[in-house]
């Protein structure tokens, strides 16, 4: 299914760190709407795009990593939390130094 018109690649090196993870945030919970009117292909789209943009956002790695076991790919679900993206130190101040 062709992307739609609207819907354009967020990632931006640019962002914050709280911006990167509200719009991390709002890709998460469209997934979860997807989810409940069964569209999985946009549904797994809008996880990689909040992957793409917050790839140190929880719930998203713990969807795809869901979703990669789902695919039968056990060995991509368990690389997912390994990925070179989330041993980037926290970007948000949320945690100590």
């Amino acid at each position: 299914m062709p992307r739609s018109p609207g819907r354009k690649k967020t990632h931006a090196p640019e962002l914050s760190g709280r911006e990167r993870r509200f719009i991390a945030e709002g890709h998460y919970a469209d997934s979860m709407i997807r989810t409940v009117f069964c569209d999985a292909e946009s549904t797994i789209e809008l996880l990689e795009l909040a992957f793409q943009v917050d790839p140190g956002y929880a719930p998203v790695i713990l969807s795809l990593g869901s979703v990669e076991y789902q695919r039968e790919r056990p060995e991509r679900g368990r690389r997912v939390p390994d990925s070179p993206a989330m041993l980037r130190r926290p970007s948000m101040g949320c945690l100590p130094s």
